[in-house]
């Protein structure tokens, strides 16, 4: 077990699997950050790169609202909300293709669209809780892959 003492940069997350996984601990104590944030510290505090940011921006998921007297972008709280959910889906298996509808949705003010991308986005999960679930079966069954001599 480790030191409760030593801040984990995981959290562990069942799967309703009855197994936990580890995965990247995305939050970071928004009050310590003061808003409007740079690309890097935005990234930062999304513990992502810099490069993974500009992506997002060009594929239009992600926009600054400001900008600095030298044209850079500016960040406000919903920017690294939007970054923190785009990791999470990225980190449960999700594609940007999956999505990229909900975001531009949310771009757009449609609510009818909004709802119909989270139902998509719920459906996905469920078939990747399914996959795993199998899988999981799977792993238990891990012996009868070796060949008997």
């Amino acid at each position: 077990m480790s030191n409760p003492s030593q801040q984990s940069n995981t959290d562990h997350i069942d799967l309703s699997t009855g197994y936990e996984v580890a995965v990247p601990n995305l939050s970071i104590d928004d009050e310590l950050l003061q808003f409007p944030l740079g690309i890097s510290q935005l990234a930062n505090a999304a513990q992502t790169t810099v490069h993974t940011v500009r992506n997002y921006l060009l594929e239009g998921l992600l926009h600054s609202h400001e900008q600095t007297s030298g044209g850079h972008g500016l960040y406000d709280q919903c920017a690294l909300k939007r970054l923190r959910l785009i990791r999470s889906a990225r980190a449960a298996g999700l594609l940007i293709l999956d999505i990229k509808p909900l975001f531009f949705a949310i771009n757009e003010g449609n609510e009818p669209a909004c709802g119909d991308a989270i139902k998509a986005l719920h459906s996905k999960i469920h078939e990747r809780q399914t996959f795993l679930r199998n899988l999981s079966t799977q792993l238990s069954h891990v012996d009868q892959l070796t060949e008997s001599h």
